[in-house]
């Protein structure tokens, strides 16, 4: 009975710890849209980060990663629906890596449509990403892509 109520235990503990991982782009997403109320919230509050949340380059950042860990959490969830092939789940992930690869090439030339949460962010503000946030961005991409080339070789 012990060993079954802790399997059970471990099943909903590997359950809860995916739906959080899943849920990361949603509060990336959530940040951003309140970022004026949680400002306010953590400057009431004497927290020194809530100047960051005026701070456009941050900002910027802070898009940049909501927007690829949706893309992150949209892999995920295709890959773990009902009936994936091992032939399938490997397409889905070469297809991620050009993604990745057509994604860095887009960023260095300041084409930002496929990032629609940085590039509405930009488009508010009427101004460009500065080259080095954009190369910021071009790296971590690059660095995305040898780190799942490590995990699913060719």
């Amino acid at each position: 009975m012990l060993c079954e109520d802790m399997g059970s235990l471990h099943t909903s503990l590997l359950f809860h710890t995916e739906v959080r991982w899943l849920s990361r782009d949603k509060t990336l997403t959530r940040l951003f849209e309140m970022k004026s109320e949680v400002r306010i919230f953590l400057i009431d509050n004497d927290f020194a980060l809530g100047d960051r949340l005026c701070d456009e380059r941050w900002l910027m950042k802070l898009t940049y990663l909501a927007d690829i860990f949706k893309k992150l959490n949209n892999l995920s969830l295709s890959l773990q629906e009902k009936v994936v092939t091992v032939f399938e789940a490997s397409d889905k992930v070469q297809a991620f890596k050009k993604n990745i690869k057509f994604w860095a090439v887009s960023m260095k030339n300041r084409i930002l449509g496929s990032f629609p949460m940085i590039n509405e962010f930009t488009e508010e503000l009427h101004s460009d990403i500065p080259g080095d946030v954009l190369n910021d961005f071009h790296v971590h991409l690059l660095s995305l892509l040898d780190s799942l080339n490590c995990y699913f070789p060719d």
